[in-house]
């Protein structure tokens, strides 16, 4: 399991909203995944794993889009779907 920052110095996504922050008089944002980081964590620890919160600052017209919410994200090297699948399986089974 690993935890990567939750305040960023820019996206590390395309396509998704950031909440800013002033961080110490300098702009910073609210992480919206933990990809890029575990992309670079599985090169040394062949799979990675992460629960936590992640934040989203797209506009929604309807109660069912969450600007926060709770993650499992999973990164394993050398894999193919279906073993994603099942080490992302047996984590919820262990939570």
């Amino acid at each position: 399991e690993v935890h990567t920052p939750r305040i960023i110095a820019s996206a590390t996504e395309g396509g998704a909203a950031l909440f800013s922050v002033d961080y110490f008089d300098r702009e910073a944002f609210l992480a919206q995944s933990p990809q890029l980081y575990k992309e670079q964590l599985v090169m040394s620890f062949e799979k990675v794993f992460e629960i936590g919160p992640f934040f989203r600052a797209e506009e929604s017209h309807t109660r069912h889009h969450l600007s926060e919410f709770v993650s499992i994200d999973v990164e394993q090297a050398f894999a193919d779907a279906e073993d994603v699948m099942k080490l992302l399986e047996n984590i919820v089974q262990q939570v």
